[in-house]
Parts: structure tokens; sequence; C-alpha cells
């Protein structure tokens, strides 16, 4: 179950960005609702990460 909701995560995450590099036919053009959803779970994960194995577990990778 894991694995369908992060695939179904990511491509809600995506699909901003696919009109709007069509439209603006730039590649590295990112669209602001796309990062508007990327930035706060990317937050979300460093933090499970950190509450999960602690701040300095981080710092050995």
């Amino acid at each position: 179950m894991g694995d369908v909701s992060s695939a179904l995560l990511a491509a809600v995450q995506y699909a901003p960005q696919l009109p709007h590099t069509y439209k603006a036919k730039v590649v590295g053009a990112l669209s602001i609702p796309m990062m508007l959803i990327q930035s706060p779970g990317a937050m979300l994960m460093v933090l499970s990460i950190a509450l999960r194995y602690g701040l300095f577990s981080l710092s050995s990778l």
C-alpha cells in the first residue's frame, strides 16, 4: 500500500509541472504550484528522518 500511495503522491506533485513546462517550452522552468507541493513534503521527510534516527545520524552519510 505504501508503494502505491507514494507513486500517486509523486504523480500529484509533478502534475502542475507538466503543463507549465509544455507552455513555457523551457525544461528548467519550475511551476509555483509544484514548488508549493514539493517544499513542505521535503521538510516533512527530513523531519521524519531526524525524529526516527536522530539529528546526528544524518551527518554520517
